[in-house]
């Protein structure tokens, strides 16, 4: 029990001038970085100790850009994605896709995320200081099915001569999506 009572409290942040202040100082006028705040305290029989405290503060919002392409018709894709986070570093990198689970990608986000279905892929990313932010990009033209061609010869029988003209009907019967291209080839 310290019966003397104190004297004074001084504060230094990483080694500086020495600041007198009271029961409680306020140090939030710091920049984003990290600190060693020293205190000591001083009674009036001339006893002191002293403490360390490490402040670590970010407050700057992590950014998070994505793209891809998604104006053409494809069978999957890679998502670029460019996060960046203050002082504190990037924490995590999650996607979710529609409304499902969040999963960390943060190991491999760097070399980008391949999606092969359609759907709004969200991407976050949260910095070491807990904040996050977040971007979307939307699929709606990745296509895996191979189409399921049908061919009506309108009568014309296969590998047969003949000098009449020829009509060839061609239906895609899967469920692609996007147009149909057809090519011919007379060998």
């Amino acid at each position: 029990e310290n019966l003397a009572g104190i004297k004074e409290i001084y504060y230094t942040i990483d080694g500086g001038t020495a600041i007198a202040a009271g029961n409680s100082f306020d140090i939030t006028s710091l920049k984003d970085g990290n600190y060693v705040v020293e205190i000591t305290a001083t009674d009036n029989a001339g006893n002191s100790e002293t403490k360390n405290v490490r402040i670590k503060k970010d407050t700057a919002l992590p950014t998070i850009l994505v793209s891809g392409d998604t104006t053409k018709y494809i069978k999957n894709d890679k998502v670029n994605i460019t996060a960046a986070a203050g002082v504190s570093g990037i924490a995590k990198v999650e996607v979710q896709k529609g409304s499902g689970v969040w999963t960390d990608i943060t190991s491999s986000f760097a070399a980008g995320y391949n999606v092969t279905e359609n759907g709004t892929y969200t991407f976050k990313v949260t910095n070491g200081a807990g904040a996050a932010k977040t971007a979307a990009i939307t699929y709606d033209k990745l296509e895996s099915t191979k189409p399921v061609i049908n061919i009506n010869s309108n009568g014309y029988t296969e590998g047969t001569w003949t000098s009449n003209a020829v009509t060839l009907d061609i239906t895609n019967t899967a469920s692609n999506l996007g147009p149909i291209t057809y090519e011919v080839s007379t060998n």
